[in-house]
């Protein structure tokens, strides 16, 4: 019995001492995480946006068994599609303009950029990371405003900018007016007693005889 326990012990300890290197082969697989700015992000009409997806960690990622898959579920009809995929060489943009950039890929960076983003791009996104043989995934959710907005306040800008105009113009009209009336009046304005022509002496004196004698 005490032969038998004493080996029994020795294999328990000696499996024990076997964790840390199964530890460190297994470990991987169960630690290739995906991190994601939030759950929700939103932008305006026809922006271009960059919709964060990461790798914790900064042992730089081999491109050759690196890949991602973003897609898109719309909230009309909560059906999800392809927007972009990349493994290896290989790309493909399934959104016009949707990219991945490949030397982010190898820094553990897989955001998706989209340029112009229309209404129709909402809905929730989910970014699919792959390691081989390891995979992982996370979802956020893309928020689209402006056209309401958007629409309001330029038809509320152009309408200042038109009154602002008119304004303006006629500003300048009365101005240009009330200078007209007041050349004109100027011309015609009687001359004043200090501007009538004086009288030569002789004559001055000829008339006052011709008062005096008449």
């Amino acid at each position: 019995m005490t032969v038998t326990g004493t080996a029994a012990g020795r294999k328990f300890w000696g499996v024990l001492r076997l964790l840390p290197v199964l530890w460190c082969w297994v470990a991987p697989a169960d630690f290739l995480i995906v991190e994601m700015e939030g759950k929700n992000q939103t932008v305006l009409l026809n922006d271009n946006v960059t919709i964060s997806c990461k790798v914790p960690g900064s042992t730089p990622l081999n491109t050759d068994i690196t890949g991602v898959t973003w897609y898109v579920k719309h909230q009309a009809n909560e059906t999800e599609h392809e927007v972009f995929e990349m493994y290896g060489n290989h790309q493909k943009a399934f959104r016009p303009g949707a990219s991945v950039s490949l030397a982010g890929l190898e820094k553990r960076d897989f955001s998706l950029h989209l340029p112009g983003v229309q209404l129709r791009d909402a809905g929730e996104y989910r970014c699919k990371v792959v390691v081989t043989p390891e995979q992982a995934q996370e979802t956020v959710f893309l928020n689209v405003l402006g056209s309401e907005m958007g629409n309001a306040w330029g038809t509320t800008s152009t309408y200042i900018t038109t009154v602002v105009g008119i304004v303006v113009a006629a500003a300048i009209a009365a101005a240009v007016i009330i200078g007209l009336i007041r050349c004109f009046k100027k011309r015609k304005r009687p001359p004043r007693r200090h501007e009538l022509p004086q009288e030569e002496p002789e004559e001055l004196k000829l008339r006052a005889f011709t008062e005096v004698h008449s």
